[in-house]
């Protein structure tokens, strides 16, 4: 039995793994291993604001790290998982908070390197700054990657501007400089991201923001994308640039 978590109570029938759709509201989806939430201090401030930017108020209906840890145990999830947290605006029900939990295969160290198709946007990115329900442009890019035999999309402007892939921020490693594209006015602030850019002076790497070009990534050393599920993962293959071999960052 599927347990999952809806406005502060244990339940059988939640339905939160669906995100697509013209549905209003934001989620977020948070890394979890040994039957713990990780990051889930950022993930509740970065929720928060997104229901907040909505109009919904309600921050204080997120469940708590207790709540997650119980939802983890409750679906016997003691190894690498993911808990997706949703508030959503339904149609006679008013908001609603709910979660989900699920295990998760090939994160950090075991995913294998990806493949990126190139998806061209030709207007600027819909909120890029929130995880919003309404995910149609980017599930759309990650389908037609996909279709081609990619593992994800990078998404660009029409003057070849980068944002991000379909479900992570892009990094472009430059000997010791590692850079990814502004947020949130070029892509989502995403929890690993914010955390790569605080702990990579550890390993001798300098991590900034800055305006990335299609051209930019083709030239750099390496490529990696990160997400607070997967962690940080080798990009192989971006359009028909394939990445040379490269030395191995202990992240």
């Amino acid at each position: 039995m599927i347990v999952g978590w809806r406005d502060g109570r244990l339940v059988t029938d939640v339905s939160s793994a669906r995100v697509s759709g013209h549905a209003r509201g934001a989620f977020t989806t948070v890394g979890c291993d040994r039957g713990q939430p990780l990051l889930w201090e950022q993930h509740h401030r970065r929720l928060a604001g997104s229901l907040e930017n909505l109009g919904g108020g309600l921050s204080t209906r997120l469940p708590s790290m207790g709540a997650l840890v119980e939802l983890l145990s409750a679906n016997g999830l003691s190894g690498p998982a993911r808990v997706r947290v949703v508030g959503r605006l339904d149609s006679g029900a008013g908001w609603q908070i709910e979660a989900s939990a699920v295990a998760v295969h090939d994160a950090g160290p075991a995913a294998p390197p990806q493949s990126l198709a190139v998806h061209q946007w030709p207007a600027a990115a819909p909120s890029a700054g929130h995880k919003l329900l309404a995910r149609q442009p980017w599930d759309s890019a990650r389908d037609e990657a996909m279709a081609a035999g990619c593992d994800d999309a990078l998404i660009i402007d029409a003057d070849d501007r980068v944002y991000e892939t379909s479900i992570a921020n892009i990094w472009a490693v430059f000997a010791d400089q590692v850079l990814t594209p502004t947020a949130p006015a070029r892509c989502l602030p995403g929890v690993m991201r914010s955390w790569l850019i605080q702990h990579l002076g550890d390993l001798g790497l300098a991590a900034r923001e800055q305006e990335l070009t299609l051209g930019d990534l083709a030239r750099a050393d390496e490529l990696w994308t990160s997400n607070a599920v997967i962690g940080v993962r080798r990009v192989r293959k971006l359009a028909e640039w394939r990445c040379r071999d490269w030395p191995v960052y202990d992240l």
